[in-house]
């Protein structure tokens, strides 16, 4: 076996993640502040389909 099993909802995790734009640091989408730097994060806008 090539690699490693992805663990239950480790996939999730990764997709719910935010990248400050200042320092490069991943943080939770939940953030609403840098976890490193303190930088207040961007989130991606949901669009609503009308």
């Amino acid at each position: 076996m090539r690699g490693r099993a992805e663990r239950s909802g480790e996939k999730d995790l990764k997709e719910k993640m935010v990248f400050c734009l200042k320092c490069g640091t991943k943080n939770p989408s939940d953030m609403e502040y840098c976890l490193r730097c303190g930088q207040k994060l961007k989130h991606k806008a949901k669009v609503k389909n009308k």
